[in-house]
């Protein structure tokens, strides 16, 4: 997990000129592993070895996105080379694109934690729109903090007589958590990786 934006920035833009007591720094790195969760993946380039079952096909999707480069495949103890293209022709091996390795000549063989992949995956920098989302979603927590915690169980809530229902389950020290922005999530969802693979 990476921090997806700089102290500098997020106090700039929260009006602060100092961090107190680090607040700040830890909302960066609370909101940044929300992101990511929510994301499905690391967002800044790191290299992977994983290992992943085998189901028989030419294509393994990988979690880990975009996929930059892959230094090694190995299918049930045999090293797979890296594909070529020989006179216009690809020749046996692998090749990838940004979020799968693919083969010719060979296949993901079914089994059990048969396929190690070592590959390098992230983008080199955290992108302008992604930062911002982050930024504003921390703004809106930080916002958020001086207001009284309103449990999960309550109904209704009346200004004039401060009158409060409780009902369904729960209690009063259950919290709302300050949920995703809309503005924020416009963004994310555009990077959010297809659960799909």
């Amino acid at each position: 997990m990476s921090n997806l934006t700089t102290l500098d920035r997020a106090l700039q833009w929260l009006g602060l000129t100092s961090d107190p007591q680090d607040l700040v720094a830890r909302l960066i790195t609370a909101t940044s592993q929300q992101v990511e969760t929510y994301l499905g993946y690391a967002v800044l380039q790191q290299s992977y070895t994983r290992t992943f079952n085998g189901h028989g096909l030419k294509l393994l999707f990988l979690p880990d996105v975009p996929l930059v480069s892959v230094q090694s495949l190995i299918i049930n103890g045999q090293t797979i080379p890296q594909g070529s293209v020989v006179g216009g022709t690809q020749q046996s091996g692998f090749y990838h694109d940004d979020v799968s390795i693919g083969l010719i000549g060979y296949a993901f063989r079914h089994g059990f934690q048969n396929i190690t992949a070592t590959y390098t995956a992230g983008r080199t920098s955290v992108p302008a729109d992604m930062e911002q989302a982050v930024i504003n979603w921390m703004k809106m927590s930080w916002a958020n903090q001086s207001q009284i915690g309103i449990g999960v169980n309550v109904t209704k809530i009346k200004a004039g007589t401060s009158e409060i229902d409780f009902g369904g389950d729960g209690n009063v020290t259950n919290v709302n958590v300050v949920p995703m922005p809309s503005s924020v999530y416009a963004v994310l969802s555009i990077y959010q990786r297809n659960t799909g693979f």
